[in-house]
């Protein structure tokens, strides 16, 4: 799964523009993850953890995973399952080089 991720990320980084790239920061928001996360990915408290500053391939392979079914939320964070359900390939590469390139 992992060496999927990163032919994804590689593959995805080639297509998609410099300004969708720039998109993760607006798509981060806009999907809902700074309700929980915060503004940036740095709200970690309890079962919330920081995203900021994380490896791309880790953030894209549990977003996936969470997507995809294969990735099970239990509690608090079933959230999780439900608010990535409709995140794109690209949403994900986009969000995730945005969260892994800021500190």
């Amino acid at each position: 799964m992992k060496n999927k991720m990163i032919g994804l990320f590689i593959a995805v980084l080639f297509i998609l523009p410099a300004s969708a790239l720039a998109d993760g920061k607006a798509l981060f928001k806009s999907k809902g993850c700074s309700g929980c996360h915060g503004a940036m990915g740095a709200k970690a408290s309890g079962m919330i953890p920081q995203l900021m500053g994380k490896d791309v391939a880790l953030l894209q392979e549990k977003l996936t995973g969470y997507r995809d079914g294969t990735i099970k939320s239990k509690g608090a964070m079933l959230m999780n399952n439900k608010m990535v359900k409709s995140l794109s390939d690209e949403e994900i590469v986009a969000i995730t080089t945005w969260l892994a390139g800021h500190q």
